[in-house]
């Protein structure tokens, strides 16, 4: 169901509605992926000169609509994906949120950043993104709406 019909509707129930927010999310995260991996092979072939540009950031920046600041996360994200492949592989398979890999030094000291116990739910990113236990159509007041 598209966020538009959603919308559109007042009697959507909880569930429908986490199913969409989840859905949506995990198309965000995946072409988040995606324009990571063009980021880096743009940068790498130096697209960016193509425009007048001094660097990929600028060139990220003016033609995404981001700040400066968020264009050069971006591009050390990209670098950092080719640094550590099991996180890049991690990300590409679950559609998970990359945590804060730009940081060499935090990457190297953490464990690859998904982790599934017996009997407990998959985390994948940072510590607490999963409910262990928790059981969504309970843990709502209005879960029944």
């Amino acid at each position: 169901m598209s966020a538009a019909t959603l919308h559109k509707t007042n009697l959507i129930s909880i569930d429908e509605l986490d199913h969409a927010i989840v859905s949506c999310a995990a198309r965000i995260n995946a072409a988040t992926y995606d324009m990571l991996l063009l980021v880096r092979q743009f940068y790498e072939r130096a697209g960016f000169l193509r425009w007048g540009l001094d660097n990929c950031a600028e060139w990220l920046a003016w033609r995404c609509d981001l700040s400066l600041i968020t264009a050069k996360e971006k591009l050390r994200t990209a670098h950092a994906l080719k640094a550590l492949p099991a996180i890049s592989a991690a990300f590409s398979q679950i559609g998970s949120q990359v945590p804060n890999i730009t940081n060499q030094e935090t990457a190297s000291k953490s464990p690859l950043f998904c982790t599934e116990q017996s009997g407990q739910a998959k985390s994948c990113g940072r510590s607490g993104n999963a409910v262990p236990g928790a059981n969504p159509s309970k843990s709502s007041p209005d879960a029944s709406s």
